[in-house]
Parts: C-alpha cells; structure tokens; sequence
C-alpha cells in the first residue's frame, strides 16, 4: 500500500471489487479491520451502495482493501472530458 496515492475518502464515488464497479453513496465509506484470527487482521472498506433518495433497495459492502482494483474519486469525474 506504500505505493498508492493518497485519496481523501470523501470523495470516492466508485469502488471496482471483482470486476464489477459499486458506487459508494456519499460519507458512507469507512477503514475497517477484518479480524480473520485472533493474532491475524487485515484492512478493509466499508460502504453503502443504493440509491440516495431511498433507503430501499441499498446495500452495505465491506471488502478487504486487497479485493480492491480501482477507486474513482470527485476529482477524477472533473477532469474526464465528455467522449473520452
């Protein structure tokens, strides 16, 4: 993880897990630690998923950090240009 950049967490708006890319509804999105044994963790992600007017049909994801292939951020949608 030393080699990645620095993302302020409040502006991630998609998560690519698996190949598949969740959006993360904004000020959901949290550090978490997976606790596979007692002497053993991992870090991970915690966010919500779903609509943003609704609370029907939302999901919760967590998912450790290494699942994790790409983030797109506030910053990231500024910068595309239509097209491209």
């Amino acid at each position: 993880m030393e080699d990645t950049p620095s993302i302020e967490v409040d502006k991630v708006t998609e998560i690519l897990i698996d190949g598949t890319w969740h959006t993360v509804r904004r000020s959901s999105l949290v550090m978490i630690s997976f606790d596979l044994d007692p002497e053993h963790s991992v870090p991970g992600i915690g966010f919500q998923t779903g609509p943003t007017g609704s609370t029907r049909n939302q999901e919760t994801i967590y998912a450790p950090l290494s699942s994790v292939t790409a983030v797109k951020t506030l910053d990231d949608s500024r910068t595309q240009q239509p097209g491209s």
